[in-house]
């Protein structure tokens, strides 16, 4: 993956992430059910499987283990594809407990490398 896949891709991943905890927020974790893909759950998806465990009422410690076993399972996780799961799973956990979803962008900023970085960290809330 190039560096400009990857600041798209990461992009998409976090606006994603943000509307997932903003409506988590609003309307609690059950809404999001509805945004779950059963066949993505059957392949695997990181970020499907992490809502699914979430919205099940998981543990976030058994949260974060599947997480963990999905990087070290998927020996093809390297460079930015690996922070690409590191920023899904930052973005699961923070919505299993709540977070604000500003707090939620500042996290997924903080797993982005600088040099990659989108230019959506840098956006203001009032500039959207």
């Amino acid at each position: 993956m190039t560096q400009e896949q990857f600041k798209t891709q990461y992009e998409y991943m976090s606006r994603n992430m943000i509307a997932l905890s903003e409506r988590a927020r609003r309307e609690g974790l059950l809404a999001l059910e509805e945004t779950l893909d059963k066949g993505a759950i059957s392949k695997r998806d990181p970020l499907q499987v992490g809502l699914q465990l979430v919205i099940d009422g998981t543990d976030a410690e058994i949260v974060t283990r599947v997480f963990d076993n999905i990087l070290e399972a998927d020996c093809q996780a390297y460079g930015y594809e690996r922070i690409l799961l590191k920023g899904i799973k930052t973005g699961v956990l923070s919505i299993q407990c709540g977070d604000n979803p500003r707090i939620l962008k500042l996290l997924l900023d903080s797993v982005c490398p600088m040099e990659a970085r989108p230019n959506f960290f840098s956006e203001r809330e009032d500039d959207r």
